[in-house]
């Protein structure tokens, strides 16, 4: 079986920065204490 085809209902998150929230929190890795964590830069307009 592959890796990407398995897959589990949830509704932890609803959006990309949650999910990487969520990622992040179940890895156990440190994050800082910043709310505003992103993984991507955010265009400034």
């Amino acid at each position: 079986m592959r890796e990407d085809a398995y897959a589990e209902a949830t509704d932890r998150f609803g959006d990309f920065d949650s999910a990487l929230r969520c990622l992040v929190d179940d890895c156990g890795f440190e994050t800082t204490p910043d709310p505003n964590l992103h993984l991507f830069a955010e265009d400034e307009a």
